[in-house]
């Protein structure tokens, strides 16, 4: 799609998310929204204070979604929905918000399809962070912080979801273990 006259952003991280969109899609409006107020403040520095941009500060499940978008970015957000039917019911509400013919991306942490995948998923992340922190602060603080805040599903379970809820072209776009971006279109 060259073209993008409106597009929201729920996101943990808008920042590099939004800059990297705004750069590769003109549009005539934005809507960028975070539970921080740095990451607001931090997606202002990026993207400047543009007429085009509306900066919304709160809790993006109590986002008004009424109006209609062309594109709907979600990233490191909705694993945060503490039950599999909150975010079933987030989708529908993101679908009911698309125009025609609108994409939905999320950028999300998943969980793997069996036990076997998400032990291994778990490892690989792990592996990972070992490359920046150590392996005290991975099991003191990363992996308790991820038990208690952290709530994703499956990602073969959201596919479905996405499909039941009516999303035409549903695929994953990347994944890597326990992270991933897929989405669909509204026809």
């Amino acid at each position: 799609m060259a073209f993008v006259p409106s597009v929201s952003w729920n996101s943990r991280s808008i920042t590099h998310l939004a800059n990297y969109l705004s750069q590769s899609l003109p549009m005539n409006s934005s809507d960028q929204s975070d539970l921080a107020e740095n990451m607001i403040t931090m997606a202002r520095v990026k993207l400047g204070d543009r007429p085009q941009v509306n900066y919304v500060a709160g809790d993006f499940e109590k986002f008004d979604l009424d109006g209609k978008y062309d594109v709907v970015v979600s990233s490191l957000a909705l694993h945060h929905l503490a039950t599999n039917d909150d975010k079933r019911q987030f989708y529908r509400r993101i679908f009911a918000s698309l125009h025609s013919g609108g994409f939905f991306f999320n950028a999300d942490v998943v969980l793997g399809s069996s036990d076997f995948l998400q032990a291994v998923y778990m490892q690989q992340w792990r592996t990972f962070m070992l490359r920046n922190l150590s392996p005290e602060e991975i099991e003191v603080k990363w992996i308790p912080k991820y038990e208690a805040e952290d709530r994703p599903a499956k990602l073969t379970d959201q596919l479905a979801w996405l499909a039941e809820i009516g999303f035409a072209d549903v695929d994953v776009i990347w994944k890597q273990y326990n992270f991933a971006v897929y989405g669909g279109r509204r026809r």
